[in-house]
């Protein structure tokens, strides 16, 4: 038989034994949890929940007198209007945090006559949002974005999202990826305008335009990844839309900008822009880029897809855009010399990421990377695209007199030689991750006439260790390298292997043959997390 005790643990208290300022932080706390979790269509909570309210006759109570429990909304399937009409009522004018998930098995198109959506209805309370994040395919956006005829007030919004379904392809999106061109450009270019003082963030993953809707003259950061590769945005609605973000700290723009060939060659100050990551193909990307005026420390990531398609011309004009904005970077941190960073790996899109790292130096960094869509290695189908913007950039930039080549895989035919023979001022060079190829230029006569350190990097990495080179094979590629620089006048005096992975064949190899490269006239500098006992045999002096 329980005791008293244990009777009393296990009996609950009656509710009216709790505070209600305690009874709805519980509640309160709960519904925020469920909020910011992730869903997908499939498992829409109803958020508010309204169970806790039909428990018993106390708890209704307390909800129905508590108007913050009923703010974080969640909506799903196609339309939730009196549900959403009674949880604004509920909150009593206070701001809402909504997220809605559209149907995505209901028919929707541009073509069509559109029923009013669960978005329509958010779109008609915006003045009492405080954050709206919405999953929704591009058709229904247009839409009820289209239906907003007049201008609108937006007092309290401070985020606004739009992301695309989280989950692989429905009907309604197979359908929505079939809207062509020609289509879309019969919609209005300006829907009714969205008026937010006070919105700080815009994400947008599958539909563009949204930037629009502004002027968001409040804005910090902006985020508009199109997938859909519809040119449906131009450069120019772009850079008018960005001349009225005076606030603008960080802009993320992945989509195919369309647009005239010649831009208007006017210019969009953004003083505050510290980052810019820009993904488009070659005409849009130089005028874009040659358009903003950002902060002097501005970080530029910039992403230039379809390089095959490009030509000449385009070539030299990007690489003139990009060092350009780096020359104007030198001249205000009042930079003596400059570094290119160029990193080579799987190219089919130009990575660029140009900044100041100290007052000493500007640094650019270029990095040829696989479009995540694409399984074959474009750095064979378009050397001569790739060098000819690697050149452009670097005539623009000036003499570069330190270089970092990185995983490089392409073979050393004339595009690669004529852009390492524009290197001619580089005395400290740095491979890191390299294959023999790139190692074996280094013999070739005015290659790198002026270079003084060689350092050479890496890591042992599981798939290097697949492909095992015999001991000694990479050191005996050094040797003979540095055994023809020898034959002419060489400045070269230190080879720096302290960023080489200890258990590397070349670092282990070149470790044991240091009194054998004694000879050769160079000093080798080694990693500092060797033992003491062998430091002194490491770091002799050759």
């Amino acid at each position: 038989m329980a005791s008293t005790h244990d009777s009393a643990i296990l009996s609950p208290a009656p509710m009216s034994r709790f505070p209600i300022e305690i009874l709805t932080e519980i509640f309160l706390a709960l519904t925020i949890e469920a909020f910011l979790e992730p869903h997908s269509n499939f498992e829409v909570p109803e958020l508010p929940s309204r169970v806790p309210s039909q428990v018993c006759s106390e708890w209704r109570r307390v909800l129905l007198n508590y108007p913050p429990y009923w703010t974080k909304i969640v909506l799903g399937g196609f339309s939730q209007k009196e549900w959403f009409d009674e949880l604004a009522k509920r909150s009593k004018g206070r701001p809402l945090d909504v997220r809605v998930y559209s149907d995505p098995y209901h028919p929707t198109h541009v073509r069509r006559e559109q029923p009013v959506t669960n978005l329509d209805h958010a779109m008609h309370r915006i003045s009492q949002i405080r954050s709206l994040e919405v999953y929704a395919n591009f058709s229904e956006l247009q839409v009820a974005f289209v239906r907003l005829r007049h201008p609108v007030k937006a007092p309290f919004l401070e985020s606004l999202v739009v992301e695309k379904y989280p989950y692989s392809m429905s009907p309604a999106r197979m359908e929505d990826m079939e809207i062509s061109r020609q289509e879309l450009r019969k919609l209005p270019k300006k829907a009714g305008r969205i008026s937010a003082p006070l919105l700080r963030h815009l994400k947008s993953h599958c539909y563009s335009r949204v930037l629009l809707l502004g002027p968001f003259r409040g804005l910090r950061k902006v985020e508009i990844t199109d997938t859909r590769y519809l040119e449906i945005l131009t450069h120019n609605e772009l850079l008018e839309s960005l001349s009225g973000l005076p606030e603008l700290e960080e802009l993320i723009c992945k989509a195919e900008l369309s647009g005239p060939e010649n831009s208007s060659g006017e210019h969009v100050s953004l003083p505050r822009l510290k980052h810019l990551t820009l993904w488009t193909s070659a005409e849009p990307f130089h005028i874009v880029l040659s358009a903003i005026e950002a902060h002097p420390s501005c970080i530029f990531n910039f992403h230039i897809s379809q390089l095959l398609l490009c030509e000449d011309h385009d070539c030299i004009n990007i690489g003139r855009a990009i060092g350009e904005k780096t020359k104007k970077w030198a001249d205000i941190q009042l930079v003596s010399g400059t570094i290119v960073d160029i990193q080579l790996k799987d190219p089919n899109v130009l990575y660029v990421y140009p900044n100041p790292r100290t007052e000493q130096s500007s640094f650019l960094r270029l990095s040829l990377g696989r479009e995540e869509y694409l399984r074959w290695d474009p750095i064979h189908h378009c050397p001569y695209q790739i060098s000819d913007i690697l050149q452009s950039i670097i005539r623009n930039v000036g003499t570069p007199t330190k270089v970092r080549i990185c995983r490089n895989g392409w073979n050393l035919g004339p595009p690669m030689l004529g852009l390492l023979n524009t290197l001619g001022s580089v005395t400290d060079l740095s491979l890191h991750d390299i294959k023999g190829d790139m190692m074996s230029c280094l013999s070739i006569p005015g290659i790198f006439p002026n270079l003084e350190v060689l350092r050479i990097s890496g890591d042992t990495t599981e798939e290097a260790l697949q492909v095992e080179t015999p001991r000694g094979v990479e050191l005996q590629r050094l040797v003979d390298t540095l055994k023809e620089r020898k034959r002419s006048p060489c400045r070269l005096a230190l080879i720096d292997l302290a960023g080489l992975d200890p258990s590397n064949p070349l670092y282990l190899d070149t470790m044991e043959s240091a009194t054998g490269l004694e000879k050769l006239g160079l000093k080798l500098d080694f990693a500092d997390k060797v033992s003491r006992g062998t430091a002194n045999v490491w770091n002799n002096t050759l």
